[in-house]
């Protein structure tokens, strides 16, 4: 494509860009923020921050030439507290099962659950909230195929 022509190409799709952009703002009845804006509120300036940079091993490319930098990205995340969250022990449970083809188009089925009757909490919210498990359970199913 001669040089004429990729810059026509690169102005139309850029103002075609900026059209719609604008188009869907005016659908959302939200202003577009501009590109590379957060979308959320800053996190709280008296919280501690860890500033963690990531470089290249090295600035020379495999050809042999230099690397340009050319931008950066900047992001702020929040860590938990170990120390605020609750660690579940581990735990197994048994579960048995047992199918009998009746016919070909008829299955019986027995299970129980947790047939130890093991008492474990299997989630919890934050450090104060456990979500105990279910005792044991018994499961009879008929399964049938037309």
């Amino acid at each position: 494509m001669p040089a004429e022509q990729a810059q026509l190409f690169e102005e139309t799709v850029e103002a075609d860009l900026a059209a719609m952009t604008e188009e869907l703002a005016q659908l959302s009845g939200k202003p577009a923020l501009p590109k590379g804006q957060a979308k959320r509120k800053p996190l709280p300036p008296e919280l501690p921050r860890t500033e963690v940079r990531h470089k290249p091993d090295s600035t020379t490319c495999a050809c042999g030439c230099q690397l340009k930098r050319i931008g950066e990205d900047v992001a702020e995340k929040l860590d938990y507290n170990d120390a605020s969250t609750l660690q579940l022990p581990s735990y197994t449970t048994l579960d048995l099962s047992a199918d009998y083809k009746y016919s070909k188009t008829t299955d019986v089925g027995f299970r129980i659950r947790n047939a130890t009757d093991e008492l474990y909490a299997e989630s919890a919210y934050g450090n104060t909230q456990v979500l105990i498990a279910n005792p044991r359970t018994y499961e009879l199913s008929l399964r049938m195929r037309f």
